[in-house]
């Protein structure tokens, strides 16, 4: 068989058998591929410049989140799913930038808080981590607080809160808090302590969901909790009236209206692993060698890792110089199919960037939905950038 590039314009005058191609999917292969993708990370970690941001609280916006997938049965030795064989992506980001900061490939049973305590020694001055309740560590936030870093989070509803007065702690009920406030307040409770090791947060903010949103979490946490065959009590069901935040943040720098705008951003994580699935197809594997499959992981995390660079340079480009907001989504997928072009031009490449960024400010424009703001719209009201 001939191997082609992408783009059938352009030829390699490769000949190989198929055989020869999957001989070449092997463990040192595997191993390249994973180096090449840490040395592509750690290239970008310790870069500090910040073009958009308009103010230095803080250096860099960090979002972690997971996606994972089903593969075929035959790799349950490695890669062990929630039911049968499954893998699991951990992928941290900066909201501004784009750049890959940390992340790593795990077997798909992975609970994500043990993932969150490998990530404490990448905690820099000025970092504002905007974490999910899987993540949830107070080991975390201890630690982030001592080293200058800022945080942004949820926490487990199981866990007990405690207000500390004369030098006695008194427990906190956050439904008894929650059940004054009307649809769309919040409320703000300062000095306050956290679990059996009273550690300390500076605020936590509860904000009442309006009816609609509490009835659509209460509906998805029933679901939640069917899947895992585990009762659901009556007092779970009343905390998912309600947001509770805990953040480090000083109030003259978020209010807690706008904390919840803040907390918000960490959802743009989900519209790229949604351009991972459907540009990419990180999560199309069919039966074939461990090897192979290893192969197609990291060589799209790699070209994945460079679409993301693309699509951020380019964001930054056209907002600075048209005010236009591009869409991450839209952008991949463009990038994604130009790609190879790029690479393999053997002409000017900027008249290849000059056709690229024709193409996005036609096609690559972010919709915007009625009452809905885009991310820099967030980021302007915040008035970080």
């Amino acid at each position: 068989m001939v191997v082609r590039p992408w783009d059938p314009h352009f030829e390699n005058h490769l000949t190989i058998s198929e055989e020869g191609l999957n001989q070449r999917f092997s463990t040192k292969a595997v191993c390249f591929l994973r180096e090449l993708l840490c040395r592509l990370v750690q290239s970008r970690f310790s870069k500090r410049d910040q073009p958009l941001l308009s103010r230095c609280s803080f250096s860099r916006i960090r979002i972690l989140d997971s996606t994972a997938f089903s593969l075929p049965m035959q790799f349950l030795e490695g890669y062990a799913g929630p039911t049968s064989s499954g893998v699991k992506v951990q992928w941290e980001y900066d909201l501004l930038s784009g750049d890959f900061l940390y992340g790593g490939v795990r077997e798909g049973n992975e609970n994500d808080a043990s993932y969150a305590k490998e990530t404490i020694g990448n905690i820099m001055p000025d970092d504002l981590f905007i974490r999910d309740l899987g993540y949830f560590s107070t080991k975390f936030l201890e630690e982030a607080d001592q080293r200058g870093a800022f945080y942004v989070t949820r926490f487990k509803s199981n866990m007990k809160i405690f207000r500390k007065e004369n030098g006695v702690f008194h427990e906190l009920d956050p439904v008894q808090l929650g059940e004054k406030l009307l649809p769309g307040e919040s409320l703000e409770l300062l000095d306050i302590y956290l679990g059996a090791e009273r550690q300390y947060i500076p605020r936590l903010s509860i904000h009442c969901l309006t009816e609609e949103q509490a009835v659509r979490r209460q509906r998805k946490q029933k679901w939640v909790q069917k899947k895992k065959g585990k009762a659901l009590t009556s007092r779970t069901l009343q905390k998912q009236a309600y947001n509770y935040l805990f953040t480090n943040i000083p109030q003259e720098e978020i209010s807690p209206q706008d904390l919840y705008l803040l907390y918000s951003l960490r959802w743009q994580v989900e519209i790229l692993f949604k351009t991972w699935k459907s540009h990419f197809h990180l999560d199309k594997v069919k039966k074939m060698k461990k090897e192979r499959f290893e192969c197609h992981l990291y060589g799209v995390l790699i070209a994945i890792w460079i679409s993301m660079r693309f699509t951020f340079q380019a964001r930054l480009y056209l907002y600075k110089k048209k005010d236009m907001e591009l869409s991450e989504f839209k952008t991949m997928g463009i990038i994604r199919e130009i790609l190879p072009q790029m690479i393999l031009a053997q002409t000017d490449r900027m008249v290849l960037i000059h056709q690229f960024y024709t193409i996005l400010i036609r096609h690559g424009k972010k919709a915007r939905k009625k009452g809905k703001p885009t991310e820099l719209d967030i980021l302007k009201m915040l008035g970080i950038i």
